[in-house]
């Protein structure tokens, strides 16, 4: 199977995810810098890193909690979404406001939150204080694919922090957990949301089965039991116990699956296998002077015209069964109406009498 060497368009315009896991490596391929080309207002503005500048393994995924490096206010910000293209991360900034403010930074520019830690009282002071401690430096564990998420795992660590840790030693790792995901709220049920009861409920029974399994099992209903059943129900010896749904399987199935589409190539290919054959044995049976790769060569030809033969009506059929011959019927009648109509004008048209008219001998 190949594997595409360049992004697509959708994966280019919908870079920006809210999806902390890592599926794929596919954001290190290039792709069409034509895309980037607006072509209306309401088109996304596409930027991107080159492709040897982009993060493989990203240790910055939404929920997290971060700070801007050298920002003076040291505002603690959520990480909302991240773009692996542009190596980008829109921040959740803090408002009073219903609809929240997002702010684009860098990935380089941003310092991951380890966690709040207790430190030993200042000098001329008693009090230990609690302070905010961010990773300046990053490790991580050998990524895995874990084979029943279909991702890459792997641990991160930060290896030097700010404030720096008193009770560790410049050897040790802090483990950062991974944020847990948000469930998506689903609201509350409206009115136009069917009721969990109802949901439940069993609309359908199978059919009973007989205890002994020599004694063959009852029939389903015939399809036009049923509708004569809905036409005149008291003149109906239609059994309602014996939903008629059983009889609708292959009518309310979906025909243009992949695999039905694929049942139906194999069994054209397995008819016109037969058929060539039919038609080698017939001619191989009357040789009539021919030899007998002469003969296989006329059924080949024979057997290729019954196939053209075939396509063609085939072609007609589904050109009678959308219409297209009553709709080319109509159009005649129409066109023949019209011809009669004009024929007719013509034939009842008289000249009024002048000096200049002369009556032909």
């Amino acid at each position: 199977m190949s594997v595409t060497k360049m992004l697509g368009k959708n994966e280019v315009l919908q870079a920006w995810t809210t999806n902390p896991y890592t599926r794929t490596f596919r954001h290190l391929l290039p792709y069409n810098r034509h895309w980037e080309r607006r072509m209306t207002f309401r088109d996304p503005i596409v930027k991107s890193a080159k492709p040897k500048d982009r993060i493989k393994y990203w240790n910055i995924v939404p929920g997290d909690q971060v700070r801007i490096r050298g920002e003076e206010s040291k505002i603690i910000y959520e990480v909302m979404s991240i773009n692996r293209l542009s190596n980008q991360v829109r921040l959740k900034v803090p408002s009073s406001g219903e609809k929240p403010v997002a702010k684009k930074v860098q990935y380089a520019n941003l310092q991951l939150l380890v966690g709040h830690h207790k430190f030993p009282p200042k000098d001329g002071t008693s009090e230990i204080f609690t302070a905010p401690v961010f990773a300046t430096r990053m490790s991580t564990s050998k990524p895995t694919w874990n084979h029943i998420f279909k991702r890459w795992d792997w641990q991160r660590f930060a290896v030097n922090t700010i404030p720096r840790l008193s009770d560790r030693s410049l050897l040790d790792r802090i483990n950062i957990p991974w944020p847990t995901p948000v469930a998506r709220d689903r609201g509350h049920a409206g009115l136009y949301d069917t009721p969990e009861a109802v949901v439940a409920e069993v609309t359908y029974t199978l059919p009973a089965l007989p205890a002994n399994a020599k004694v063959p099992a009852r029939p389903p209903p015939s399809e036009q039991a049923y509708i004569d059943y809905l036409s005149s129900p008291a003149f109906s010896s239609f059994d309602t116990a014996e939903p008629i749904e059983v009889n609708l399987v292959k009518e309310v199935s979906n025909p243009h699956s992949r695999a039905k589409k694929q049942r139906r190539w194999q069994e054209l290919q397995r008819r016109e296998k037969a058929l060539l054959e039919e038609y080698t044995q017939a001619e191989l049976k009357d040789l009539q002077g021919r030899t007998r790769r002469e003969a296989r060569a006329e059924a080949a030809f024979k057997w290729k015209q019954r196939i053209e033969a075939d396509r063609k009506a085939e072609l007609k059929r589904r050109w009678q069964l959308r219409g297209q011959e009553a709709k080319l019927l109509r159009k005649r009648a129409r066109a023949a109406k019209k011809e009669a109509k004009r024929n007719k004008k013509l034939a009842d048209l008289e000249l009024e009498q002048g000096s200049n008219q002369v009556v032909p001998a």
